[in-house]
């Protein structure tokens, strides 16, 4: 949110405070609730997507990491596969392409959050056209830095803006998820 402009919400996110999601939000909480289903199920990529065999696949994994002693980095990974969770899923819904993806910050976070991961790869269904669309990330030791460097800078970014705002005390590591927080870094 915050990189995008969205620096009141994000900033309502943080202190707890969640809108109730869209019609187009609730489509994609729909969707990815069926694909979590579907592969728990069949051990596969959802049909959608291929419906490739999949090797030890976890869906919606949460996970927080310490960054600095006041910066926690937290997500729900969509699907991690591989023998040793090499393989991220993020799934989308909407107009926007797979390739679209590939220059935001999230696959930096998800590369961070899971060390171990080697490729992170966008699958979206646009629901309005029935395509679908793929597009990869290759997660390696420099891109993993980098995204590690924004992180931070993001962090010290909003650290002091609240500070500003006259805030103390935002350490909000254990709050509670809300549906609407699922898929969001």
């Amino acid at each position: 949110m915050w990189l995008q402009g969205r620096q009141s919400e994000a900033i309502e996110a943080l202190m707890g405070v969640w809108h109730e999601p869209n019609e187009f939000m609730r489509f994609g909480i729909q969707m990815h609730e069926e694909w979590e289903k579907e592969v728990i199920e069949t051990q596969c990529l959802p049909t959608v997507f291929g419906g490739k065999p999949l090797i030890k696949p976890q869906t919606e994994v949460y996970k927080k990491i310490e960054v600095l002693d006041w910066l926690w980095l937290s997500g729900i990974t969509d699907l991690i596969h591989g023998e040793n969770g090499e393989y991220i899923v993020d799934y989308k819904t909407g107009k926007g392409t797979a390739v679209s993806y590939t220059g935001s910050i999230q696959s930096g976070c998800y590369a961070v959050l899971h060390p171990n991961a080697v490729k992170f790869t966008y699958m979206c269904f646009n629901q309005y056209s029935d395509k679908v669309t793929m597009a990869n990330v290759l997660l390696s030791d420099g891109y993993r830095q980098n995204a590690l460097d924004k992180i931070v800078s993001v962090g010290v970014d909003i650290r002091n803006t609240l500070e500003n705002m006259g805030y103390e005390g935002f350490n909000n590591v254990d709050k509670p998820l809300k549906p609407s927080e699922i898929g969001v870094i």
